[in-house]
């Protein structure tokens, strides 16, 4: 564990300093910029052809050499996964799966896998940026019925359940999934689809279309 690091009064005076290995860095950026001074951290280390190689993630940008330094201080204080704020849908449901299929049956699998298949217009979306309107336009345009859109809302709620663990998204997030509507979404256009299907597409007018469909509006 890095100790305190202390940082001296810089004035307005800017010079280079030496700062512990893995512990960060702060360079001057060429031109003119309003905020010059970035901050880099390592995120990773691994070999490429046989070389290490360290793969830099932006702590962020500054005005000053004091500012960059302090912010560099801070990180290292407290360190947090850079990543996390640009975390898209499809990697929370990687990483979730990972974890969760293990622990329940094939069947189970195979309904998350085709509840996932619904969510194409926003797994490669930052996880922060989906809305309740995204999650519902979903289940609106399935055309599935209400056993399929039932597994999707539960697959959400594992998923955000995960993400609110460790801490990808504040626990108000999670929230958001009991209020999608999953009722009526979809459930009349896949039934007309079921009966065209097995009635070898006929007319509608040598249809028998139960009634029930009809309770949903």
């Amino acid at each position: 564990m890095l100790g305190v690091i202390f940082i001296p009064f810089l004035g307005r005076k800017e010079y280079n300093m030496r700062l512990p290995n893995g512990y960060g860095s702060v360079h001057k950026l060429s031109g003119k910029r309003r905020k010059p001074w970035r901050v880099r951290i390592t995120l990773q280390r691994c070999l490429v052809d046989g070389k290490a190689k360290q793969i830099y993630g932006n702590l962020g940008y500054y005005a000053t050499q004091k500012e960059a330094l302090q912010a560099l201080a801070d990180y290292n204080e407290n360190p947090y996964d850079l990543t996390v704020g640009r975390l898209t849908f499809k990697t929370l449901y990687e990483k979730w799966s990972e974890k969760h299929f293990p622990t329940v049956s094939e069947s189970n699998v195979k309904g998350y896998k085709a509840a996932f298949k619904l969510c194409s217009d926003i797994e490669n979306m930052v996880l922060t940026d989906i809305k309740l309107d995204h999650l519902q336009q979903i289940a609106d345009k399935s055309g599935k019925n209400y056993p399929t859109l039932r597994k999707y809302k539960v697959l959400l709620g594992l998923m955000y359940d995960y993400a609110v663990i460790h801490e990808y998204l504040p626990p108000e997030k999670r929230e958001l999934i009991k209020y999608i509507d999953i009722k009526s979404a979809g459930n009349l256009m896949r039934l007309i689809e079921n009966l065209l299907a097995k009635s070898k597409l006929k007319p509608f007018g040598m249809l028998r279309i139960p009634m029930s469909m009809f309770q949903l509006f």
